[in-house]
């Protein structure tokens, strides 16, 4: 089964489900659409939400999912609108907070499929993707939980039929510049980086933790703004990352993609 058709399978199996009055992952739905508080009307006020994705249990991955959450939650994140797809929870994961669940393609196509019931267009949401990532016949792919997966430009669909104002994907698998490279041209707004290029594999904690760690450091505010963006954040992860690993270049080829917008804060307005 091709990417498409196995991808469509997927989404057909959930509107099924859906038309019948249940989900595909129904308490796992019921549990994201209690803690988002969906309403199902356009607010003015403006939201953030994040989705985290790991499909390996290794430790370097889980360390960049709690890092992530740890720092989503210090940049003024509810941990109610933080949905966490990994096979172990976050070290400071609250449960009675976030919710959380493995990273299936059933549990992501449920956890997009509220996101698009709570958000409108004056709200963001951040997509961190982390674990491997490998390519097939020019595609890049993202590993899930098990034996599962996701094409970038299935991802891209994904997070279009959310249908949110402003989309912000970071991504450091090995191969993940497909997935960033994939909203060059999103009709919303849109910024997508990468700890690597579409062709080649990467090292991602020397690419996450320093992206991560720079929305608090005075350092990473490039332009003494008194606030550091997604994009000082990439240029001060970006030089790390190639420091890091100085002696293979193509390990450290990130990318910077934009749609309609240059730059963006995360969890500010």
């Amino acid at each position: 089964m091709n990417r498409f058709k196995r991808f469509a399978a997927a989404i057909a199996v959930a509107s099924l489900l859906a038309s019948a009055g249940c989900s595909q992952s129904p308490s796992l739905k019921s549990r994201i659409d209690s803690a988002l508080q969906i309403q199902g009307i356009e607010h003015s006020k403006k939201e953030s939400y994040a989705l985290i994705i790991n499909g390996d249990p290794s430790q370097v991955h889980l360390k960049n999912v709690s890092l992530a959450y740890s720092s989503l939650v210090k940049l003024g994140f509810e941990k109610s609108k933080i949905i966490v797809l990994s096979e172990k929870k976050p070290e400071n994961y609250t449960s009675k907070e976030s919710v959380s669940a493995d990273a299936t393609l059933d549990n992501l196509v449920a956890a997009a499929d509220s996101l698009s019931e709570a958000v409108d267009y004056n709200d963001t949401v951040v997509f961190y993707l982390t674990g491997h990532g490998f390519s097939n016949a020019g595609y890049s792919i993202l590993q899930l939980y098990g034996d599962s997966e996701i094409y970038s430009a299935d991802f891209r669909e994904l997070v279009e039929k959310i249908g949110v104002g402003r989309s912000i994907i970071i991504s450091d698998q090995c191969y993940s510049g497909g997935f960033a490279e994939e909203f060059a041209n999103f009709p919303g707004d849109a910024i997508a980086v990468s700890s690597v290029d579409a062709r080649h594999e990467t090292s991602c904690s020397t690419f996450s933790i320093p992206f991560w760690n720079s929305f608090s450091e005075s350092y990473a505010d490039l332009n003494k703004d008194g606030a550091v963006s997604v994009e000082e954040s990439f240029l001060t992860a970006s030089k790390e990352h190639r420091e890091a690993l100085s002696s293979n270049e193509d390990l450290t080829s990130c990318e910077y993609v934009t749609s309609h917008i240059d730059d963006a804060f995360i969890g500010k307005p």
